[in-house]
């Protein structure tokens, strides 16, 4: 039944109300899709740092119908952290970035099994390395599953321009703030973090990549595969800076697709239970009643798996110090 309105002025309320709440919905805010240049040369002298055929066991993906792509990829990027209330809210607002993603996927587009899946560049040995893709390559290609690896931390940014300076000369994750007001780097940081950079560029730059390659956008590396879901996953280090974006950045409105949905179907975490990564390197502690390593609910399923040797070193450091270990 079709309400009946008394008076003008109750019939001109429900129309701001309904005009307001049409508003809301088309504008709001949703994940920026970043610019791309690529795919990179492929030469003698210069090629993707990582790439498949130049690791220790070489694999020539060709031979197993694949193909392995660079990408450079700019955008505009947050950095976070907590208010006095343990909300998180934007500390400094788009801070330019240039970043690479490699992407490994079927050369038929008929092999493509409709799953992408997006690791997050491991860079405990202070560069890139892809423990997922090394784990289950063979179940990845298997099915025909599309895989794309992000540098998301300086370090790893800084040891692709000692590879090869002229290739990655564009790549950027820069501190945004001037040289008088950023902070001293926290002694918490494994001792790999410059104050000319910004750890905290991640979080959108990985929601940014996820919304591009679900995106029908020309420059969308893989716009060709009919994509259906697209899983984000990290070994170790990586793994935390999943629990940190489950817990703390996927909740929040910009992190979701103009549609509403969520950048990410699922998460895999390797080896990340007891991890939690600081919103920004300015940090020093996760608010006080916030148990930042504990994944919270999600509408998308986070799986989580621990090896026995990371297990037992979390038990025997929270009997020792009666507390989680987080880094």
């Amino acid at each position: 039944m079709i309400p009946s309105f008394r008076s003008p002025a109750k019939l001109l309320l429900a129309g701001l109300v309904l005009f307001c709440f049409a508003c809301s919905v088309d504008t709001q805010e949703a994940v920026s899709i970043p610019s791309v240049v690529g795919p990179l040369r492929v030469t003698e002298d210069s090629y993707p740092f990582g790439a498949a055929f130049t690791t220790t066991v070489p694999q020539d993906l060709s031979r197993l119908g694949y193909v392995e792509e660079e990408f450079l990829v700019s955008g505009k990027a947050n950095v976070y952290d907590f208010d006095s209330a343990g909300k998180v809210v934007v500390k400094t607002p788009d801070a330019p970035y240039t970043t690479r993603i490699l992407v490994r996927r079927p050369a038929a587009t008929n092999r493509f099994s409709g799953n992408v899946i997006v690791e997050l560049l491991n860079p405990s040995l202070l560069f890139d390395w892809d423990p997922q893709w090394m784990f289950s390559n063979g179940y990845f290609m298997e099915h025909g599953d599309i895989w794309v690896g992000i540098t998301v931390k300086p370090v790893a940014a800084k040891a692709l321009k000692i590879f090869d300076a002229e290739r990655y000369a564009s790549i950027s994750l820069a501190n945004p703030l001037p040289s008088d007001k950023r902070c001293p780097v926290p002694a918490s940081f494994l001792s790999d973090t410059d104050a000319e950079t910004e750890n905290g560029l991640a979080w959108d730059i990985i929601s940014q990549v996820g919304a591009l390659l679900r995106s029908n956008e020309k420059q969308n590396p893989i716009m060709n595969f009919e994509v259906e879901y697209v899983y984000a996953t990290g070994y170790s280090q990586t793994a935390g800076y999943l629990t940190t974006y489950i817990n703390f950045i996927r909740p929040l409105p910009a992190t979701r697709l103009k549609s509403g949905k969520p950048v990410y179907d699922g998460y895999l975490s390797g080896d990340g239970d007891a991890f939690a990564i600081f919103l920004n390197q300015c940090a020093e502690a996760f608010p006080p009643g916030i148990a930042p390593a504990i994944i919270r609910p999600s509408k998308e399923p986070v799986i989580s798996i621990v090896t026995e040797g990371l297990l037992t070193r979390i038990i025997h450091e929270n009997i020792k110090q009666k507390a989680l270990v987080f880094v």
